[in-house]
């Protein structure tokens, strides 16, 4: 039976991440090209390809009951002499949210994610696993007041991936949001709408399109993915609205999709009022779209041709 190798973990948004990787390339991180920043709920494990939808199952659950909290990233720290690391500490910026931590990770550790463990839970966001003893010190005294607000509103489950022509990598595949989850079409199609930050690589295959985040699009903008599933209809998502965050208040959509039997229920109106709801809660005050196919759709929900491209405002 196939196995994988999956962690879960805590995925800090682009902006911060993008802070974390420049702390990294600065002390000369050995892993910045193989593992995104990262705070680590459920180390390494392999999992049976059968276990995979129970470990979803739980993901989901745990999820579901954790609200949104805050974490406090910072100060610059090292395990040492225990462990060679050189780390940021992460913790809840009060009581409850640090409650909220360890509840997750507690809740987490069953089924599939059941593991030994080998150490007491210290959240950490590491910068380098393997740092050389003797430049430790400097580190820890030069970076040691870095203090940053990390609004944590998802989980992720990461992959390890060993291609034939590159190094070792783990690769994010699925992102859960925390907290219940939000119901539109009550009374007709039900629908649970998903804000996420990236769309995995099973929900793209499945939709047909290309996945997104979490890492910055090729635009370099953050990425703004909504799903869709039928309320209390487990797997797949029947539909996705994805696109990016710009800079100078402009978001870009790049693909609205609904999986082939579920077309024509109404399922991409409602993706695509939730995305630019979403887009403009981020800042967006004009969202742009490609006059391609589909350009009739965007027309009929307030999009405008303006050379070649759509504009709303």
């Amino acid at each position: 039976m196939a196995r994988h190798h999956l962690a879960v973990a805590l995925l800090p948004p682009p902006p911060l991440a993008a802070v974390v990787d420049t702390l990294r390339s600065a002390i000369g991180s050995s892993s910045l090209s193989r593992i995104p920043p990262h705070l680590t709920l459920v180390p390494p494990v392999n999992v049976r390809a059968d276990d995979l939808p129970s470990l979803e199952r739980i993901m989901e659950e745990c999820a579901a009951t954790t609200p949104t909290f805050d974490l406090r990233l910072g100060p610059v720290t090292t395990f040492a002499p225990r462990t060679p690391t050189v780390h940021l500490a992460a913790g809840g910026r009060t009581p409850p949210d640090d409650e909220t931590l360890r509840t997750l990770r507690d809740h987490l550790l069953r089924g599939p994610l059941e593991r030994p463990e080998q150490f007491p839970f210290t959240p950490h966001v590491t910068l380098e696993r393997r740092a050389d003893p003797e430049a430790i010190p400097g580190v820890v005294t030069a970076l040691g007041s870095f203090d940053e607000r990390w609004s944590v509103r998802s989980l992720h489950l990461l992959e390890h991936r060993r291609p034939e022509h590159r190094p070792p990598y783990w690769e994010p595949v699925l992102e859960v949001p925390l907290g219940p989850a939000v119901v539109v079409g009550r009374g007709g199609i039900e629908l649970d709408l998903r804000t996420l930050g990236m769309l995995g690589p099973a929900d793209a295959a499945w939709l047909g399109c290309g996945r997104l985040g979490p890492f910055p699009p090729p635009g370099g903008g953050t990425p703004v993915v909504l799903t869709a599933r039928f309320v209390g209809v487990a797997g797949a998502p029947c539909g996705a609205a994805v696109g990016e965050l710009l800079g100078g208040r402009v978001a870009r959509l790049h693909t609205v999709v609904v999986a082939g039997a579920e077309r024509g229920l109404g399922i991409g109106a409602q993706l695509l009022a939730a995305w630019c709801s979403e887009a403009a809660s981020l800042g967006a005050e004009v969202l742009l779209a490609d006059a391609v196919e589909g350009s009739e759709f965007l027309s009929r929900h307030g999009f405008v041709a303006v050379g070649d491209v759509m504009v709303r405002g």
